[in-house]
């Protein structure tokens, strides 16, 4: 074999290679997360097969390895934000019923940036107003949020009426919070914060 041919032999092995490794790498999951990125920044028309198609480098093609069609894949983006976050917020209800714990850790959550996306929860919301399927998944996981966020509530000896009352206005308080974007600092929001859980909870829990 001449010199030549061995690189001509070589370099395509490379490219090989690489696609191999493209492959492993732009799996289902891939699609999903350039979804979320693409709706977050410009809506659900921003989520079209050629526009991910070329943020991700791949051949419109490549797509349908993996989803049936444009609906599946925008089902499937719904389904990941309904799953994700009704588990997160069930997740910090305490098995030994601390209702100031549970909410306290409801506060954190949400000041977390690493397990809690607003600019995501409200992309999603924002979807909702045309989309009748987001709708229903929207006041499902409304509906499953305030009920988590009652039973903190109940765990802190509030009767069934108030821990309902306050649950829906600590639910709808954070979700305006994000939308309405006050444009607080962080420092202004941290300094503020322990006068929003007192008027939320009735209780002085972090002051």
């Amino acid at each position: 074999m001449s010199a030549k041919s061995a690189s001509k032999k070589s370099s395509a092995h490379k490219s090989v290679q690489s696609l191999n490794v493209k492959r492993v790498v732009l799996d289902r999951a891939a699609w999903i997360v350039e979804a979320r990125e693409a709706l977050i920044k410009g809506g659900i028309a921003s989520v079209k097969i050629g526009k991910l198609a070329t943020r991700l480098d791949v051949t419109r093609e490549s797509f349908y390895w993996h989803f049936k069609n444009l609906q599946e894949l925008h089902d499937e983006l719904l389904q990941d934000w309904e799953t994700t976050t009704t588990s997160a917020h069930a997740a910090l209800l305490d098995p030994q019923h601390d209702g100031a714990k549970e909410f306290l850790s409801m506060v954190h959550f949400h000041l977390d940036k690493q397990r809690f996306n607003p600019a995501w929860n409200s992309a999603v919301r924002d979807w909702a107003r045309v989309a009748r399927p987001v709708e229903l998944a929207v006041s499902r996981v409304d509906e499953h949020i305030v009920e988590m966020i009652k039973q903190m509530f109940l765990d802190m000896g509030y009767d069934e009426i108030e821990s309902l009352i306050r649950a829906r206005i600590t639910h709808f308080h954070q979700i305006g919070y994000y939308n309405v974007n006050p444009g607080e600092s962080e420092q202004e929001r941290m300094r503020l914060l322990p006068v929003y859980v007192r008027l939320l909870t009735g209780l002085p829990l972090m002051e």
